[in-house]
């Protein structure tokens, strides 16, 4: 899968548009319905028949999106790199996707306590040398989950 490229604002009305497939998929997957989310007052009563159109159209108030992904718990790291970086709502519940936000939060949040210790000198780094790291952390995973894998087949044959 091609990763787009950090600067790609054109697709920006896609991926708000793929806002509501990853809010009905999360829904699904979690048996949440708009009833549901109409008595837990998530949604407003008056409108929660037509809350499917109104997703839809994106008329939904900044306000009720933020209960709803609070009340769905979705992840919006998770949610910004299937949408952004991967262009498909379904690429949220890839396990690929969980790690790569767990890895990005801790990333940001170990970077910015480091960063002291550089006394504010830090300049971005190219995107071509991003990319060469990503690939080198992501065979260390692809590495380790092997091992995992070897180390689980060999306790089962144990067994």
């Amino acid at each position: 899968m091609q990763m787009l490229p950090s600067n790609d604002y054109g697709s920006f009305l896609e991926i708000r548009l793929n806002y509501p497939g990853l809010i009905r998929a999360v829904m699904r997957d979690k048996r949440v319905t708009k009833t549901q989310l109409k008595d837990a007052k998530i949604i407003r009563k008056c409108t929660w028949r037509c809350f499917d159109d109104r997703l839809d159209r994106g008329d939904i108030s900044a306000a009720e999106m933020e209960r709803i992904l609070r009340y769905l718990d979705i992840n919006l790291v998770q949610a910004s790199l299937a949408l952004v970086c991967l262009g498909n709502a379904d690429e949220y519940f890839e396990p690929t996707c969980e790690t790569a936000a767990l890895l990005a939060q801790a990333l940001i949040v170990s970077l910015t306590q480091q960063v002291t210790l550089l006394d504010g000198n830090f300049n971005p780094l190219k995107q071509a040398l991003c990319a060469s790291i990503g690939e080198r952390h992501a065979s260390n995973l692809i590495e380790h989950q092997r091992r995992l894998s070897e180390l689980q087949a060999r306790d089962l044959s144990l067994d």
